[in-house]
């Protein structure tokens, strides 16, 4: 599978709350703000949750729903092993 530029960064940071210790799931929303304030130009919420739910179609990511209906993401096992990839070409 072929990751957009906006996969990658979400990738990218749910790897990156991985690494500091958080194993839970991660709100959409939360990495959508994170995602969107570093571009250039503007990402509309419905392209990002297409991209979420292409992850989740692929096995990148787990979408779950809690009580409230809010839309957490989780990393996979082959979605983990893609992100730490991600990282380390980012970060060295």
């Amino acid at each position: 599978m072929r990751l957009s530029a906006i996969q990658k960064d979400t990738l990218f940071i749910l790897h990156a709350f991985r690494l500091k210790g958080r194993t839970g799931g991660i709100r959409q929303t939360g990495l959508f703000n994170i995602v969107s304030a570093n571009r250039p130009s503007e990402l509309f919420p419905n392209n990002y949750s297409i991209s979420c739910r292409t992850m989740a179609k692929n096995g990148l990511v787990t979408l779950e729903r809690d009580d409230s209906l809010r839309l957490y993401l989780t990393l996979t096992a082959a979605g983990a092993e893609q992100a730490a990839e991600i990282y380390k070409q980012r970060v060295g």
